[in-house]
């Protein structure tokens, strides 16, 4: 939440920039280090803070920055697009890497990390559209940070909307932490198939970012919402019901649904989120729903476990099913299910949680 303060008070194009620049730095020190012989776990523990810490600036100040890019009646369709390409490449990335760890060792493939996010920064400084003025706050970083949580406790729409994906990363984390193993035990799939499997949810991934926008012109935003955080529960339920030598088809099934479900539901939501908040709350808005939705995944990670462990990697999947299917209620029973359109800018959310 420190870090949405920052953003508030400072450029976002330029906080992204320097994200870039020092999560490259920091990354050159991986090949850097195995070439003059000293690379280390502890090496590694200090390159993966730093660069999870940067991580942390520019995903923040991305979806900040955004609305200032386009217009509100713009803003499903710009995320849509964007949430296509982060699609195509977690996707594809995982592949890729294969390969050319295969070919040159992992340390040297670092060099691949490092020459991405400097091309990002180069992308990042082409652009020239010019943000809002930023005010200088003359309160304190406690001061401010609470000015975002109320925005986002104060406003019901918010914090429902992060009850549904908090909820719902929790338990897809348990599902996470423990499927490999699952799928290995339970049906004795290799490596390559658990890959392919991975690959068909992006796939469902992309072509929930490319028709996101269309859903919800077509019934609506809250109705979208709504809906996907449906699509992204039950329909799980594949990962648990699944058994014998075609088990792979309900698991990628399931996969699938679920992967197009959950990026449709986050274009929308973050969508939304950006259109009701002002520009100028848009970083402490972000910092607060990211670590509410973000915060619960370890937890659901750790249940995921302690679960495998004490009934069984299938049972430990169907007690996550359950709790990712109920997830949507959160939206269902919210006044997001009146929602049609994206909010005006009189129809904006003020910090104490009531429209301006």
């Amino acid at each position: 939440m420190p870090v949405g303060v920052y953003v508030d008070r400072h450029r976002r194009r330029r906080t992204m920039i320097y994200a870039d620049l020092g999560r490259a730095s920091m990354l050159a020190f991986v090949p850097l280090s195995a070439f003059l012989g000293f690379i280390s776990m502890s090496l590694f523990y200090v390159v993966s803070f730093v660069v999870g810490l940067l991580t942390v600036f520019f995903e923040i100040s991305y979806q900040s920055y955004i609305p200032s890019l386009v217009r509100h009646s713009q803003l499903v369709e710009a995320n849509g697009k964007l949430e296509a390409t982060r699609a195509i490449s977690t996707g594809a990335g995982p592949f890729i890497a294969g390969i050319v760890i295969g070919i040159v060792t992992a340390p040297v493939a670092c060099i691949a990390d490092t020459l991405g996010y400097l091309s990002s920064a180069g992308f990042l400084s082409w652009m020239r559209r010019a943000e809002a003025a930023i005010e200088q706050s003359t309160k304190s970083t406690v001061h401010d940070m609470r000015k975002g949580l109320r925005i986002v406790l104060g406003e019901r729409r918010l914090w429902q909307i992060a009850a549904c994906t908090s909820t719902s990363n929790m338990f897809s984390g348990g599902i996470f932490a423990i499927a490999v193993p699952y799928f290995v035990q339970a049906f004795g799939l290799d490596s390559l198939q658990i890959g392919v499997l991975f690959s068909v949810s992006a796939v469902g991934g992309v072509m929930g970012a490319l028709v996101a926008s269309r859903i919800a012109d077509r019934i609506g935003v809250g109705s979208s919402i709504i809906l996907n955080a449906f699509l992204f529960g039950l329909p799980s339920i594949g990962l648990y019901l699944a058994a014998g030598q075609f088990a792979p088809v309900p698991i990628g099934l399931s996969l699938f649904v679920t992967g197009f479900g959950a990026v449709v539901y986050n274009v929308n939501q973050v969508s939304y989120r950006q259109a009701l908040v002002p520009k100028d709350l848009q970083g402490r808005m972000n910092a607060t729903m990211r670590f509410i939705v973000t915060g619960s995944i370890p937890i659901g990670a750790l249940i995921g476990g302690i679960l495998g462990q004490a009934f069984g990697y299938r049972e430990a999947v169907g007690i996550c099913v359950v709790g990712l299917s109920v997830a949507f209620l959160w939206v269902l029973f919210s006044p997001i299910r009146h929602v049609k359109v994206m909010p005006t800018l009189e129809e904006q959310a003020s910090p104490s949680g009531r429209a301006s």
